[in-house]
């Protein structure tokens, strides 16, 4: 059976994909490029930091 996670919990696991895989813009950090994974699970190709838990929070409800 899967737990279902809190919103801050899932915002912390997709930042956390983030950094493990270097998803950052180079030449404006606070702009998320998203790859294939990411892109299908938000939904677009390019998120700002500060906008990413409001989107993460419309795919869990």
């Amino acid at each position: 059976m899967q737990q279902r996670l809190s919103h801050a919990e899932a915002v912390r696991r997709v930042y956390a994909y983030i950094e493990a895989n270097a998803l950052h813009d180079p030449q404006a950090q606070r702009i998320i490029l998203c790859d294939s994974i990411l892109e299908a699970a938000l939904g677009v190709p390019k998120v700002s930091l500060f906008a990413l838990p409001k989107l993460v929070l419309s795919k869990l409800q």
